[in-house]
């Protein structure tokens, strides 16, 4: 392995992005960007979406070759879902409470299938993650190990003008071996003498070795 291969860790998170886009068909769309932050305008077409990213991890080196990589992916849900609200008028300066009420209460049904939208939007993503044809999650056998999703929650609904926008995230969590950098360590060079205690004299070791060379200081002060 070099330094520009792929960790078992960016495998992974290519593969569960991959998993996701073979299995959305018309239900929802895999996002691969990043981007936390959607418009309702963005979500619209597809009214669902998911995102998945790296997120963290802990390595663990074990021995000199390979270390187990605990590692957690973030993933992220928006569903956007068409409002029923009347916006003139609860943007009506004029408008009594009363109206104001009325219109709000009008908008329930909209975070109501926002919401149910949401449950559908997760459910799907779990069955897909956590078949058991998928429990490598697209790596090969044995791979990965502990795979888990968990920590789903929801955000609040959020008005977008004629749109209900819902997000929600969970993070799936996993172990993978990394395998390490290879290399040979480098061999000690032994000295060709050898120093005595008071290092005044350089012990001759050429009656052993020939390539060994004996070397006799001399220490005495020059006149």
């Amino acid at each position: 392995m070099s330094l520009t291969d792929q960790m078992e860790f960016e495998n992974l998170r290519d593969s569960i992005s991959t998993l996701l886009l073979a299995n959305q068909s018309s239900y929802f769309r895999t996002v691969d960007s990043q981007k936390q932050s959607k418009t309702a305008d963005e979500v619209k077409g597809t009214l669902r979406t998911v995102q998945v990213f790296f997120q963290e991890g802990d390595a663990e080196k074990y021995d000199k070759t390979q270390f187990e990589h605990d590692i957690t992916f973030g993933l992220y849900f928006t569903v956007a879902e068409p409002a029923t609200a009347d916006k003139e008028t609860l943007d009506d300066p004029t408008a009594t409470a009363g109206q104001k009420q009325a219109a709000l209460l009008a908008s329930m049904p909209g975070s109501d299938n926002a919401d149910r939208s949401m449950d559908e939007l997760y459910r799907m993503v779990v069955l897909i993650l956590k078949d058991p044809i998928n429990e490598d999650l697209g790596l090969a056998k044995y791979k990965v190990s502990n795979p888990r999703i968990r920590n789903f929650r929801k955000d609040q609904p959020a008005d977008h003008g004629n749109l209900i926008l819902l997000t929600a995230s969970a993070r799936l969590t996993a172990t993978v071996t990394e395998i390490m950098i290879g290399g040979q360590a480098t061999e000690a060079v032994q000295p060709a003498f050898d120093i005595d205690s008071d290092f005044n004299t350089l012990i001759d070791d050429s009656d052993t070795d020939p390539a060994k060379i004996g070397v006799k200081v001399d220490t005495t002060p020059t006149p």
